[in-house]
């Protein structure tokens, strides 16, 4: 049996796609995998922050008052982080959905089976783009 690799792996369903439409889905691929990668920002950053706290005040004896003001600053630094977090990986979560939905909708348009359609799209972009493509 013949290896797949990128450069012999047919993809049927896409083929079936008029060239408009596999344009805009690949462009709006594109700009969901750009944002991903802030998501990952922001988890570093909580690791880097929580380090941080680590290595500089905890094990260390502060007077009561300043370990309340150390305490409530390091809460209020995380909370906004986490908001942030939260905005930001909701708008990429919302980019994939919306990407999803195209699919489908194209799928319907085209009728064709949108799973099939959905998992070669994923393939597609995976082998040619890269990024974590859409499952």
């Amino acid at each position: 049996m013949k290896e797949q690799t990128p450069a012999n792996i047919t993809f049927g369903l896409l083929a079936k796609l008029p060239k408009s439409e596999l344009q805009l889905l690949v462009k709006e691929y594109i700009a969901y995998s750009g944002k991903v990668k802030y998501v990952y920002y922001f988890i570093f950053g909580f690791f880097a922050i929580v380090m941080t706290y680590n290595l500089v005040f905890a094990g260390r004896s502060f007077p009561i008052h300043d370990y309340k003001n150390i305490q409530n600053t390091m809460v209020g630094v995380v909370g906004i982080f986490l908001l942030i977090f939260l905005g930001v990986a909701g708008y990429v979560l919302a980019k994939l959905i919306r990407l999803k939905k195209r699919i489908n909708s194209i799928a319907e348009k085209c009728r064709l089976n949108k799973k099939a359609l959905r998992s070669e799209f994923h393939l597609f972009v995976k082998t040619t783009i890269g990024g974590t493509g859409i499952k």
